[in-house]
């Protein structure tokens, strides 16, 4: 029996060609070591589970019916995201005819990312608040960068690839991004101690 957890994901990216003994084993070794990340950006994306649920599986499913097609995937993880992204935006625009309403994203953040440590607030929720709203202020070009390296964990190449810019841009967006949220942030907590 194989041990697929050797293998990289290009090299079980091409057992996805082969017969089903060998497929799906390698799909399922893909699915363990991306599945946790995509869902995550999902549920970032959506605001709802039933939603991001939808998006993660169709991203899934898109993955290996693109392979099965014979077409070629570089880096497995940036795919299922730019794949989630699309799905996404499709179900953005369409529900935005029929409801003319979009919906907003939320993020899941850590508090101490933000505030020094020496500062300790009485309200959390009202600061998890602040965060997410200075967030959502950010410009799209600035917060999917943002979203993906602080909450995904990937690397500015990575980040590049799916938003089709270059890796010193994104760098740039992302510190912009990061100032601009703390900037929000420190001018509540501020706030908050004068009173």
């Amino acid at each position: 029996m194989m041990d697929y957890i050797t293998y990289s994901d290009i090299e079980l990216l091409e057992m996805l060609k082969e017969a089903k003994p060998v497929r799906d084993p390698a799909f399922v070794e893909l699915y363990k070591r991306h599945s946790a990340k995509l869902h995550a950006y999902c549920l970032f994306l959506t605001r709802n589970r039933d939603e991001s649920n939808m998006v993660f599986h169709d991203s899934w499913v898109k993955f290996y019916y693109y392979i099965h097609s014979g077409k070629t995937v570089n880096n497995v993880l940036s795919f299922l995201i730019s794949t989630a992204k699309n799905i996404i935006l499709d179900n953005i625009k369409r529900q935005s005819r029929e409801r003319a309403k979009v919906k907003e994203f939320t993020y899941i953040f850590e508090v101490k990312d933000f505030i020094p440590e020496e500062i300790a607030l009485v309200d959390n929720n009202e600061l998890i608040r602040m965060i997410h709203l200075a967030v959502d202020s950010l410009d799209d070009k600035y917060k999917e960068p943002f979203i993906l390296k602080r909450f995904e964990d990937l690397p500015n190449e990575e980040i590049a690839g799916i938003c089709n810019e270059s890796v010193e841009c994104i760098r740039k967006r992302i510190t912009r991004a990061t100032n601009k949220v703390r900037e929000i942030v420190n001018s509540y907590i501020d706030e908050t101690l004068e009173k």
